[in-house]
């Protein structure tokens, strides 16, 4: 019986995002997590909550932190929107549809 089975999505993405090295898109939170990606709807809403909850459940020494999408055909970068998680559709300077982000990641502040 795994461990993290009793765990809720949630708890599940914290913690995935705590241990990873870097940072990680919702795909790929998805996939982690066994989640087919067609789940990654779930995803993003979960870490909209994680954004608000993890810095007042860990008194201010944690935040949820996310680096913005970007073009791979041009380079843009998506501007940072508060609450803001979804992959975007498409680039607003060239139009090409191949983005890829937003990361998120766990930072932890030293006591």
């Amino acid at each position: 019986m795994a461990e993290d089975e009793f765990l809720t999505l949630r708890e599940r993405i914290y913690l995935l995002l705590k241990e990873s090295p870097e940072p990680l898109d919702a795909r790929t939170i998805a996939s982690h997590l066994g989640l087919p990606d067609s789940e990654r709807g779930r995803v993003e809403e979960a870490l909209r909550h994680l954004y608000r909850s993890v810095k007042r459940r860990s008194g201010g020494m944690e935040s949820l932190e996310v680096v913005p999408a970007r073009c791979l055909d041009c380079g843009y970068v998506f501007p940072k929107k508060e609450g803001e998680f979804k992959k975007p559709s498409k680039c607003p300077r060239c139009k090409s549809q191949r983005i890829e982000g937003p990361w998120f990641y766990i930072r932890s502040k030293k006591k």
